[in-house]
Parts: C-alpha cells; structure tokens; sequence
C-alpha cells in the first residue's frame, strides 16, 4: 500500500489525466461540428453565387434587349426629327 501522501498525488494525476482525456474529447467534437458548419456554409455561399450569377446573366440580357430598344427609338426619333426639318425647310422656302 501506497503511503496516503503519495496516493493522493497519484489521485491528483489520475483526475488530471481524466481532466485531459475529456477535454482532448470535447476538442475533437467541437472540430468536428465545426468542420460540419463550415462544409454547410461553404454550400451555400456556393449555391448562392452560382443564384447570383445565373440572375445576372438574366438582368444582363434583359437590359441588353432594353438597350436594344432604345438605340431603334433614337434612330426612329432622330430621322424623325431629320425629316421634320426638311419638311418645314420646304414649306417655309415656298
């Protein structure tokens, strides 16, 4: 048998040792969960980028057939204007 002195150093160690044990545990459960959160977040910041992309290449077309439309307006208004000219250069010339 142990003397008492040495016993409860050695009881000391053994809780230490548990102490330790768990924590190392918990640490390798908590990286894990971790790991799992940030695989999950990964995904979506992923799924979101590629929503975010697919709506611009939506907008973009869009606003490149609004522009369309506009440039055919400004000739249409343009030649408009052009042949307004004329016709009141015409008449006043008469």
């Amino acid at each position: 048998m142990l003397p008492p002195h040495v016993q409860s150093e050695q009881n000391y160690l053994s809780a230490i040792s548990n102490v330790i044990s768990n924590l190392k545990k918990q640490h390798k459960e908590e990286m894990t969960q971790l790991q799992q959160h940030h695989a999950e977040v990964v995904t979506e910041l992923k799924q979101q980028a590629i929503d975010a992309q697919q709506n611009y290449k939506e907008t973009l077309s869009k606003a490149n057939e609004q522009i369309k439309w506009a440039r055919w307006a400004f000739y249409i208004a343009l030649i408009t204007l052009i042949i307004n000219m004329v016709v009141n250069l015409i008449l006043i010339t008469k």
